[in-house]
This record gives structure tokens, sequence and C-alpha cells, in this order.
């Protein structure tokens, strides 16, 4: 009997529920007896299917599992272990929250978890990336990348069912039949927390599985025209001479975005996007937000970039047609390679590469490269780029040889030596320079 006005408050049970597998060998037909997991709260047993059946004379009632003796047990036992698992963890989580410990709360997360399919998952992710335009194009292209190769990997898989040991076979699979290189896969490894983060997001799982592991990339060598290629492509261009290949103009076309992307430092999502009316701007090109990183970015135009621009024509395109798949365009610019007798893997990402190297280079500031790139920190760039520069930086150290020499030998001929050395060094940079601006290089207006 309750008093009139007292509160009545929905109590959790006051033991934990336990967990165990039951085989109904009352129920046994051609296929076997089925099996279930038993919760048992407040001594009162529900049951929920498994939706497997099994020999009962291979099922070992006392130790609630099946035989040892054969494969096909194993593989058993390891499912109704996993699914055991998935709702003792249900049961703490109830445990955790603020809902109460009840069969039906705890057999619709089990279903929900259970039905819940990651691939499909993933495929609603996608779409509403692309719906709401939640990435650039490029990044999108990535992520159903990475759909296709989960999907031809596996075609199903519940996301309570991912954890270390899937994503590691799912690793040798791109290694192994897809044949891709570690940043490749890291990529994969990326995209992978990503929407596992997202579904933890959303409450479908507690953790992200693969939380643990580490996505950082190996820095490369980069692959970049020198000097003298980019000279070689340059003249190419400005003589038309691909136009008398097969499919010239769609050639001709593509070394022109090639070349663009090498004068500005611009990705292929950001030349892709190049427009008149919208990043032209006194003489300079103003890319108001990069796609990638959102920083913006100016650029002045000097004569090497204005002689491969289409700034007079009426199209909008800062370029003769526009920019195909960066597939289509990686394969044009290995005939074009190859016409010019460059032995190189050059993709159009090398373009900004070649920008970067030859800038640094050509001594402008790593400051102002890391700029004009719209890298978020110029420990980025010299996290990737400096390296390149070590050439030059031996030249100069070599310097302070001569100079301690000079305590040691005639001191008037020591210092004549650094003084061709000097000359020598600076001659060698005003041939870089003249080979790729006849005006003054490139900077970032303020």
């Amino acid at each position: 009997m309750t008093t009139k006005g007292t509160n009545i408050k929905k109590v959790k049970a006051k033991r934990l529920p336990t967990v165990e597998i039951e085989c109904r060998k009352s129920e046994a037909n051609k296929k076997g007896a089925p099996l279930y997991i038993r919760i048992t709260i407040d001594r009162k047993p529900r049951y929920i299917s498994l939706k497997e059946r099994v020999n009962p004379n291979d099922f070992d009632f006392n130790k609630k599992k099946m035989k040892q003796g054969n494969y096909k047990n194993l593989d058993i036992n390891d499912y109704i272990t996993d699914e055991k698992r998935k709702v003792d963890e249900i049961i703490k989580r109830l445990h955790n929250s603020d809902k109460p410990i009840s069969f039906e709360n705890i057999k619709e997360l089990y279903l929900i978890g259970e039905n819940r399919d990651f691939i499909k998952f993933v495929e609603e992710q996608i779409s509403d990336e692309k719906k709401y335009k939640m990435f650039a194009k490029q990044t999108i292209k990535q992520h159903e990348d990475f759909l296709i190769r989960l999907k031809e990997f596996k075609s199903s898989i519940s996301i309570n069912h991912i954890d270390v040991k899937f994503y590691e076979k799912f690793q040798g699979y791109l290694k192994v039949e897809r044949n891709n290189g570690v940043n490749r896969i890291k990529v994969q490894l990326k995209n992978f927390k990503k929407y596992l983060n997202n579904a933890v997001k959303l409450g479908l799982i507690d953790v992200n599985p693969l939380g643990g592991l580490d996505h950082q990339f190996i820095i490369m060598d980069k692959e970049y025209l020198n000097f003298d290629e980019l000279a070689k492509l340059h003249k190419i261009y400005l003589n038309e001479e691909l136009l008398s290949l097969p499919y010239g103009s769609l050639k001709q076309d593509c070394l022109q975005q090639f070349l663009i992307g090498v004068y500005t430092g611009l990705r292929y999502s950001d030349v892709a996007q190049l427009r008149k009316s919208k990043h032209l701007r006194n003489g300079r090109i103003n890319i108001g937000k990069m796609l990638k990183t959102q920083k913006p970015v100016y650029i002045e135009i000097r004569k090497r970039l204005s002689e491969v621009l289409t700034i007079d024509e009426e199209s909008d395109l800062l370029y003769n047609s526009a920019i195909k798949c960066n597939l289509t365009v990686n394969n044009n610019l290995k005939r074009i390679m190859e016409y010019a007798k460059i032995e190189k893997n050059i993709t159009f990402h090398c373009a900004r590469h070649t920008f970067a190297i030859l800038s640094l280079h050509l001594k402008i500031p790593m400051e102002v490269v890391s700029d004009i790139l719209g890298h978020s920190s110029i420990d980025f760039t010299k996290k990737h780029y400096a390296k390149i520069v070590d050439g030059v930086r031996e030249l100069h150290m070599n310097k302070w040889d001569l100079e301690t020499d000079a305590f040691n030998v005639d001191r008037p001929k020591a210092i004549n030596m650094i003084e061709k050395e000097n000359e020598a060094l600076k001659k060698r940079i005003a041939e870089l320079e003249a080979l790729l601006y006849k005006q003054p290089v490139m900077q970032v207006a303020r």
C-alpha cells in the first residue's frame, strides 16, 4: 500500500542480470537445436535468439559451449562468445547510465547494434557529405574509394564486430590484394577512424575500437621537376608541340593546368575551381579560402604564370578547358612526361611539390613559401620540405671551413678563396632564377 502523494521512482534491478547461452534440445529439428542468449533479471529469465542451430550432441550443457573437435564448432564458440560479450557490455552501459536495466532495453540495444551495418552507415554518411557539401569533391571521392575497398573486402559487417583484428585483416587485403603503399593504407585507416568516431557521436557505439591506432604518415622523398625540366615543359606548351599528338588538345590543356599548379603552388582542387570573375583581382590570383585548409591565399601573377593563363578569352575559366578528373589528368601527365623524355613519376600534386622545392632553391623565405602553399603552420612546411635544400645549405656551410682555414694559412689567400666561392654561389643562383623568371619572383600580397 502506498501513501498518497508519494513519488514512485523507477529503480534499477537490485542485482545485475546474468547472461548464459542455452541450447534447446527439445526444439531440435533436422537442422539442429536452436541457440539462445538467456538473460535473467531478478530471477526472471528472458531469451534472445542467436538464429543459429547446432547438433545438440556437440553441445556441452555444463560449460554452455560447443565441444572441441572440429573447426565449425570452434567458429560457433567464437560467435556465441562475441554475442555474450556484446550483451554484457550493453548491461554495463545501462548500469552506468540513467536508463533502467530491463530486458526490453537490453534487447533494443542488442538488435540495433546487431542490425546496424557499418557499410550502410558509411554509405549514409557519404550521402550526407554530398548533399550538404561538407567536404571538397576530391575529399568525398577519397571517402568513396574507402567505401569501395571496404565493400570489396567484406560485403557487410556489424558495427559492433569491428575491432583491431578486423582492421588488420583489411590492412592486409589493401597491401597484398590491392598493392597499396604505406601512406595509402594510412589514409584508409584515417577514414576508418573518422566514420567510427561519427558512430560514437551518434551513440551507436561507446568507444572507437581503432582509437589507439596511429595513422602518422611516412614522409617520403617527393617527386618534383628541376629547373631544366620545368623550362622544357614550358617551352613545349608555348610551342604547342603536343597538338601534333593523338588527343593533342587534351594533353595541351592538361599541361597548361599543370604549369598553373607549378607557378602558383595550388592543389588540384583549388586549380579546378579557378574563375576569372571570382579569383582574378588587380593582377593577382585571390583564393578566398583554400578548399582543404580554409586558409586565404594571394598569389602575384608574374611573367611565367601569365604566359600560361587564359585571360583574354570570353570564358570565365583561367585555362582553355574545364579540368578533367584527377585520374585522367595524371594519365595525360604520364604521356606528356614520356614525350618530354622526363623519366619521373609525375602526378598533378607534384606541381605543388615543384613550386615549394624550387622556391626554396631560389632562396624565397620559407615563411613566404608556407604562406603561398596555405599551410596551417610553418612547422608543417619545414617538416615536408626543409631537407630538400640540404645541398644549398652545404654550399653555405662550406664557408666556415674556408673561414677557419684563414687562421692557419695565408689570410689574403683564404679570403680570396671565400670571395670566389661567394661569386660562384651567386652566379649559380642567378642562373636558376633566369631559367624560371625574368621578372621579380612571386611574393604574397599583404
